[in-house]
């Protein structure tokens, strides 16, 4: 009988571990990237080759730091946390879309387009779009082509994005300190 019992609330545990887990997913399932119209392939040499897309939130609160990048064909590699962002897919990065720092709660961007690919892909598949971006509750995710969201947590991008911070800050801090130094100089003799 006290088997049973454990067993119950070992049950209930796992049950509510999972719930919010469940929940905080919400917010980031909301968000996501459609791809309205693309021209690809080989096509004649007057005609504009182009991915346009338009990013959308269908939840209750806000995405912040939306970027989008364009692949070309190819997957999602399996050890993609431990590659740098340029590396994530089997084939080649072609352009970033963008960075969007707000997009508010029901709301979406304008299109916007990007460069299209060279060659045709799979019959029926529109061109491969990520997009990374931090949920309502400041969660990092990865919506990947094929529709699946990711944590971003923890992965190589984060370190790269860390090390790019610090170099930025150490590089205003070593402008600004130039300047104090210019101007701090002593007055002229009169």
């Amino acid at each position: 009988m006290q088997w049973l019992g454990l067993g119950g609330a070992g049950a209930a545990v796992a049950t509510f571990v999972w719930s919010r887990v469940d929940a905080s997913r919400a917010d980031a399932s909301a968000v996501y990237v459609i791809v309205t119209a693309f021209q690809h392939g080989p096509v004649p040499p007057d005609t504009a080759l182009f991915t346009r897309y338009q990013i959308v939130n269908d939840g209750s609160r806000p995405a912040w730091s939306a970027g989008v990048d364009a692949w070309n064909w190819g997957r999602r590699r399996i050890t993609w946390r431990f590659r740098t962002h340029k590396h994530w897919m089997t084939n080649d990065w072609i352009a970033p879309g963008g960075t969007y720092p707000t997009i508010t709660p029901k709301g979406r961007t304008d299109e916007i387009d990007l460069m299209g690919l060279d060659d045709w892909g799979p019959a029926g598949e529109t061109p491969p779009i990520t997009l990374r971006f931090r949920d309502g509750q400041g969660r990092q995710w990865v919506r990947w082509p094929d529709g699946k969201l990711t944590r971003l947590s923890p992965s190589w991008f984060q370190v790269e994005q860390f090390w790019q911070r610090r170099r930025t800050r150490r590089s205003l801090e070593e402008l600004r300190n130039r300047r104090q130094i210019q101007g701090a100089q002593p007055p002229a003799d009169s």
